[in-house]
C-alpha cells in the first residue's frame, strides 16, 4: 500500500473512533427495556355458583381446576385501563412501542374453539385453524362492519384476520354455524396490560408502569363484570381477588375485588 493511502486511511479511523457521527436507528428494531421500577398485578378470580360438566357440543370455558375447592373461573379477560391522575378518565393506552406483537392461535379442536378467551393488540394478528376431522366454519359477529367475517374451516386450513378496535368491553363473538354449541370471543385491545385466566382463575399482569389504573374483570359466558381503581407505585406488587356468584344474562353481578399487598 503506498504510504500516503495508509496515512490518509489511518486518519480517518481515528476520526471515526474519537468523533463517531450519530448513525440513525430503525424505530422497528429498537428495543425498550422495562423500567425497573415497574409494578405487576395479580391474583385469582373465582366463582361459587354451579358449574355444570362440559357436554360434546360445547361447554368447557367455566369448569374449575382439578381441585374441585379451587373453583377458578377459567377465560376471564382481565385488563388495566390506564386513567387521568388527575381527572380519574380514561385515557388512550396506544399499542406496543417499538414492536409489533406476534401472532396468536384460536383452533377448532375436540368440537371446541381453544382457547375460548382471545385477546389481541391492536395490528397484530390472529390465525384460525381447524384440527379436526370435519369441516366448520368460523363467523365473526360484532356490531363494526369490518370485524364481520365468515370462512369455510376445511380439515388443516388456517386463516389470518385482522380486527378494527371496538372497546374491551364488546368483544367479537365467534361461532360455527355447523355445530351450534361452538362458541368463542375475541376481545380487541389497544395496550398490552391484559391477561387471560387459566383452568385454576390465576391472571398476571406485568410489567405495568406506575399511576392510576381501573382494574376490569369480565368473563363472557358466565356474563360476570366486576371493577376497581388502584394506584401503583414503583416496584408495587398488588394482589386483587373476587368471587362470583351465580350470574345473569344482564351482567348485573359485580362483587368487590378485594386488592391487598404482601406484607414487608
Amino acid at each position: 500500500m503506498n504510504r500516503s493511502w495508509y496515512i490518509l486511511l489511518t486518519a480517518a479511523v481515528m476520526t471515526d473512533v474519537l468523533h463517531p457521527v450519530p448513525r440513525a436507528v430503525s424505530a422497528q428494531t429498537e428495543v425498550t427495556s422495562p423500567r425497573n421500577d415497574s409494578a405487576a398485578v395479580s391474583g385469582v378470580i373465582r366463582y361459587s355458583g354451579r358449574v355444570p360438566k362440559p357436554s360434546f357440543d360445547g361447554f368447557p370455558t367455566a369448569a374449575p381446576e382439578a381441585d374441585p375447592a379451587a373453583r377458578g373461573l377459567a377465560n376471564a379477560f382481565v385488563y388495566l385501563e390506564k386513567l387521568d391522575p388527575e381527572k380519574h378518565e380514561a385515557v388512550e393506552g396506544g399499542p406496543s412501542a417499538n414492536e409489533t406483537p406476534e401472532p396468536v392461535h384460536m383452533d377448532q379442536a375436540g368440537f371446541q374453539f381453544r382457547p375460548q378467551v382471545q385477546v389481541v393488540q391492536v395490528g397484530q394478528d390472529l390465525v384460525f385453524g381447524n384440527s379436526d376431522f370435519q369441516n366448520h366454519n368460523v363467523r365473526g359477529n360484532s356490531e363494526y362492519p369490518r370485524n364481520l367475517f365468515n370462512v369455510i374451516m376445511k380439515p388443516d386450513r388456517k386463516v389470518t384476520k385482522h380486527f378494527q378496535y371496538q372497546g374491551e368491553t364488546s368483544p367479537i363473538k365467534i361461532t360455527c354455524d355447523f355445530h351450534p354449541g361452538m362458541e368463542a370471543w375475541v376481545y380487541v385491545i389497544d395496550h398490552p396490560r391484559y391477561a387471560v385466566t387459566g383452568q385454576d382463575g390465576r391472571f398476571e399482569i406485568e410489567p405495568v408502569e406506575p399511576g392510576r389504573y381501573r382494574l376490569h374483570v369480565t368473563q363472557p359466558l358466565k356474563r360476570v363484570r366486576a371493577e376497581t381503581d388502584i394506584e401503583l407505585v414503583p416496584d408495587d406488587r398488588v394482589n386483587a381477588r373476587v368471587t362470583f356468584g351465580i350470574a345473569n344474562r344482564y351482567y348485573r353481578s359485580s362483587p368487590p375485588i378485594l386488592v391487598s399487598r404482601p406484607t414487608p
